[in-house]
């Protein structure tokens, strides 16, 4: 869980610098976390009912399993995190693409204005 809380970290610095293939290589060492996160989340919940009787292994069991949730809890909140600088992030982008768009019909209309007026000055010439 630790790897993964790192790797979420790595992603959100990724995200506020902008820097896409550290981003995308954190992505793909999540998704490899997740998948043995996974993998052992089934196997606490198999190995969890037959030490219930065990009395010494009942209580590293009932430990484990705090830590493990949280560990998820620190998890859910870095995600958290990471969905609101990509929710924002995804907000600029928008706004920039929007403002280009309303310039590039400024430069395009300043553009045609300067070359009609190069075209009159030449024919005057």
């Amino acid at each position: 869980m630790d790897g993964l809380a790192a790797a979420l970290t790595t992603a959100k610095a990724a995200i506020v610098s902008c820097k896409i293939q550290e981003l995308e290589e954190s992505t793909l060492i999540q998704q490899h976390l997740c998948a043995q996160l996974e993998t052992a989340h089934a196997e606490m919940r198999r190995v969890s009912p037959q030490a219930a009787g065990e009395g010494h292994e009942e209580e590293t069991v009932a430990e484990l399993r705090a830590r493990w949730q949280k560990a998820q809890a620190i998890l859910q909140q870095l995600n958290k995190e990471v969905q609101g600088v990509l929710w924002r992030s995804q907000k600029t982008v928008n706004a920039l693409v929007n403002a280009f768009r309303m310039l590039e019909g400024s430069y395009a209309a300043e553009a045609l204005k300067q070359a009609v007026r190069s075209s009159a000055i030449q024919e005057r010439a």
